[in-house]
């Protein structure tokens, strides 16, 4: 494995060889021990970057069950170290942000159109509200 990205995609693949339900993962895991709820697990199945390395470890031991578990989960760690160690655990994309962002202090005001109780020229006094950028 070469990315985050396909370390969760093995995981998803483990949890589906398993055959096992989120409720019944998380039961396993309480059993051995380890909290693992089910929105966690699910939330580490359907991002791109790596979960927590104490919820792999957890995972792993509850797809697999207490004899293999031994064995793999120092397997599936190893990867998740050396994954981890390229840098810390980031977004595949990061967050997309609305365009008018990326001109902070411009607000254009052409686009605006008069909305009832706002000042038209008719004879309405009252201060309209005005973004920072454009007070005087």
């Amino acid at each position: 494995m070469r990315s985050s990205g396909e370390f969760v995609s093995s995981l998803r693949h483990l949890k589906q060889r398993s055959g096992i339900s989120y409720r019944q993962l998380e039961r396993r895991a309480e059993a051995a021990g380890d909290t693992l709820p089910r929105s966690t697990i699910a939330q580490a199945l359907t991002g791109e970057t790596l979960p927590r390395r104490e919820t792999v470890e957890a995972f792993v031991r509850a797809c697999l069950g207490p004899e293999q578990a031994v064995t793999e989960a120092a397997q599936w760690l190893a990867v998740y170290d050396r994954l981890a160690g390229d840098g810390p655990p980031v977004h595949a994309m990061p967050p997309r942000r609305p365009s008018y962002w990326s001109t902070p202090g411009r607000f254009d005001h052409s686009r605006e159109r008069p909305r009832a109780g706002r000042a038209t020229g008719s004879g309405d006094t009252r201060s309209r509200c005005r973004p920072p950028c454009c007070s005087s």
